[in-house]
């Protein structure tokens, strides 16, 4: 199984505000505890799948477009080759929108890695980076991998 910070799954409608206007950010206090440090090794786990950070550009995610490189794992730590990342999405809880932008998920040549580009953040504060994975191995599965935008 990965180490790092893990997060709790979102319930099985993982849809949003698309639509939502953006808002004002300018009295940004911080995220609230419980948000987990991004940096490399950063995972969550869903009901069959595990997703966990690679390596990021920004290192420390921004507001706008950020790029990842990320890995699927079955819970017990297998990789999962056989999976794909089928829809990602940013999602802001707290507002109750979406990042506005649809990630462009690509598989990378080492089986179970994936680059996603275009993770938008349109303002600063908690909000959750969400993957749809189907595969082989198991079921359909939601993973959520909650992180602060503070710049």
């Amino acid at each position: 199984m990965f180490s790092g910070c893990a997060s709790e799954p979102l319930a099985d409608d993982m849809g949003g505000a698309a639509d939502a206007a953006p808002v004002d950010d300018d009295d940004f206090k911080g995220c609230p505890p419980g948000v987990p440090r991004f940096e490399p090794g950063l995972y969550a786990a869903g009901k069959h799948y595990e997703v966990k950070l690679l390596s990021a550009m920004p290192q420390a995610p921004e507001r706008y477009s950020n790029s990842w490189s990320v890995e699927l794992a079955l819970l017990d730590g297998t990789a999962a080759a056989d999976a794909q990342i089928v829809r990602s999405q940013t999602f802001m809880p707290v507002h109750g929108h979406d990042g506005r932008v649809v990630p462009v998920v690509t598989a990378l040549a080492n089986p179970a890695e994936f680059q996603v580009d275009h993770i938008t953040f349109t303002m600063r504060g908690p909000w959750e980076a969400r993957f749809w994975i189907s595969g082989d191995q198991a079921q359909e599965d939601n993973v959520v991998l909650h992180v602060c935008i503070e710049k």
